[in-house]
C-alpha cells in the first residue's frame, strides 16, 4: 500500500494492480452495530498484525485514538485464530485474504463480515530508491495499464482464485 511513509523510501508506479476492500470479522455469535463509523466499534478489542497498514482511513483512527484497543499479532493467522477462540472480538483484514485463512481455520465457518468495508485501497507495486529506478518504474506502469485493459491482470487473479 501506498503511504506517505513509504514514498519516501520507494518509488511507486501509478497504476494499481489490485484493489482490496478491508473489512471487519466478528464471530457470528458476537457482531457488534457498525454502520461504518469506526467510532462504533471503538471499545471493542481488535486484531491487526504488526508492521501493517489497513487504509487511511482504519490508520488515521489508531493515530487520533478512536481504536485503542488493539491486539497485535505476528500473522493474520494468528488474528483469526484468536477471533474463532474469542480472545479478541474483531479483526480487520482484507477481504480475500480473510475469506482465505477463514477456509483454513477450524471454526472459520462461524464467522461473518461486518458491512460496509472500512475502506477500499488500492495496491501497487513499488522500488527502493537506492537505486534509480525511474524508467523502469515508467516501463511497468504502461506494462500494467495494458495488462489490466486488456484483462489479462484478470484472468491471472481468476486463475488462482482471487
Amino acid at each position: 500500500k501506498m503511504t506517505e511513509a513509504r514514498k519516501a523510501s520507494m518509488l511507486f508506479v501509478s497504476t494499481p494492480i489490485i484493489s482490496q476492500d478491508f473489512v471487519l470479522f466478528a464471530r457470528r455469535d458476537a457482531v457488534p452495530r457498525f454502520s461504518g463509523d469506526l467510532i462504533d466499534i471503538a471499545g471493542q478489542r481488535i486484531g491487526i498484525a504488526r508492521k501493517t497498514s489497513y487504509g487511511a482511513v482504519f490508520d488515521r483512527a489508531v493515530a487520533d485514538g478512536i481504536l485503542r484497543n488493539l491486539d497485535e499479532s505476528t500473522s493474520f493467522e494468528m488474528n483469526f485464530r484468536k477471533l474463532v477462540a474469542g480472545r479478541i472480538d474483531l479483526v480487520i483484514n482484507s477481504l480475500d485474504v480473510g475469506m482465505r485463512l477463514l477456509s483454513t481455520i477450524e471454526g472459520g465457518q462461524n464467522i461473518v463480515i461486518l458491512n460496509p468495508p472500512v475502506e477500499r485501497v488500492q495496491s501497487y507495486l513499488a522500488f527502493t530508491r537506492k537505486r534509480d529506478f525511474s524508467m523502469l518504474a515508467t516501463e511497468l506502469d504502461k506494462a500494467l495499464a495494458t495488462m489490466l485493459e486488456d484483462g489479462t491482470v484478470g484472468r491471472i487473479m481468476n486463475a488462482y482464485g482471487q
